[in-house]
């Protein structure tokens, strides 16, 4: 099968879940035989996005078409709607090419970045993401809670809840059991104002203050890291919390491996990678109850769901797992199982039955 694929980010360019997710689908494909080729910021015009750092805006000036003309690929795929979703769009409806797009993001929580936070701006952004992706023949999303949202804001094609994949092979679960350390807390993803990280630190002051000999990972970067650095200072934590930047490889890896419990406060997930490779190396997540959260974190199983603003329940929740070592395995041994359902192979058969429906359909 000939595939193209649309992403105005992409793995290593840019480090976030839809870069990620977007380049390890495209080498998946391919390694399972597909003809994959992938239009991205690299390879049409663009400029850097004044409103978010590390990411590009691309310019929708046709270029893309006569490439895809020339590919002829069977099947059209995007994961954003901006620039290069509407190369995209363009490209198979000229050429009448079947055209899918996985819609990832809450986009109206984001909006505070271009300071447009405000509910008439919400409006009109799920105004245009439903009048883009009313031109395809399937939206997918990795959480059904983002598809209610978006259909409720007007979207008429089919839609399906179509999780996220994780290279459950490299992010292998390691033997906790008998590790003799002062435990560890992470939280890994971009440091930035909707992460609510600041909730995190506070959360884990209370912690602390139980459990002097715990420390907080926070892996990652970000607008708001130098913010997060002055509260860590502020409540006296200098020695406790741990900025590392972002990490690649091995070193995330480890990283990971090496932590006890994955801590996250944001309130504006969808299905993100950092928590999908959490549970992956069998780390017990604590999060909020917010989106997409209680569909991975299924609370009392693998983790913990508390109200979301609740440090006092997040600090409570996270205490009992570092008291009850027995739970905390318990529950590191489910996260894996949970992982292991969404592995990049049986996630390509999923995609790739999709695409032939479509095909055919065509």
């Amino acid at each position: 099968m000939k595939i193209a694929i649309f992403t105005d980010t992409i793995f290593p360019d840019e480090v976030n879940g839809v870069a990620r997710v977007a380049s390890r689908s495209a080498e998946t494909l391919k390694e399972r035989g597909h003809d994959v080729r992938v239009w991205s910021t690299r390879n049409v015009p663009s400029v850097p996005f004044w409103g978010y750092p590390g990411l590009r805006l691309a310019f929708p000036v046709g270029k893309a078409f006569w490439e895809v003309r020339s590919f002829q690929p069977d099947i059209i795929h995007t994961h954003t709607p901006f620039g290069l979703g509407w190369e995209a769009v363009v490209s198979a409806k000229l050429l009448n090419i079947p055209l899918v797009g996985t819609h990832h993001t809450f986009f109206d929580h984001y909006l505070k970045h271009i300071k447009l936070d405000n509910a008439l701006m919400k409006n009109i952004s799920w105004k245009y993401l439903t009048f883009h992706y009313n031109r395809y023949d399937i939206v997918l999303s990795p959480s059904q809670a983002l598809l209610n949202e978006i259909r409720r804001n007007g979207l008429a094609q089919k839609t399906i809840a179509f999780p996220n994949a994780i290279d459950t092979k490299f992010f292998a679960h390691p033997a906790r059991i008998h590790r003799k350390h002062a435990r560890s807390l992470i939280y890994m993803g971009r440091v930035s104002y909707e992460k609510s990280i600041d909730q995190v630190i506070k959360a884990f002051k209370l912690i602390n203050t139980e459990k002097p000999e715990t420390t907080l990972t926070i892996v990652g970067d970000g607008p708001e890291r130098k913010k997060l650095e002055e509260l860590v200072k502020k409540l006296h934590l200098e020695n406790k919390v741990i900025f590392t930047g972002t990490l690649h490889g091995q070193a995330h890896l480890k990283t990971l491996q090496d932590a006890d419990i994955f801590l996250t406060a944001s309130k504006t997930d969808n299905m993100p990678m950092a928590i999908m490779e959490a549970m992956s190396v069998g780390l017990p997540i604590v999060g909020v109850n917010a989106l997409g959260i209680p569909e991975m974190v299924k609370d009392g199983l693998n983790g913990y769901v508390v109200a979301p603003d609740d440090l006092k329940s997040m600090a409570q929740k996270t205490l009992a797992l570092l008291e009850d070592d027995a739970l905390r395995e318990k529950f590191s041994k489910t996260s894996r199982e949970l992982a292991l359902g969404y592995g990049e192979e049986k996630n390509a058969e999923i995609l790739e039955n999709i695409y032939n429906a479509l095909i055919q359909n065509k």
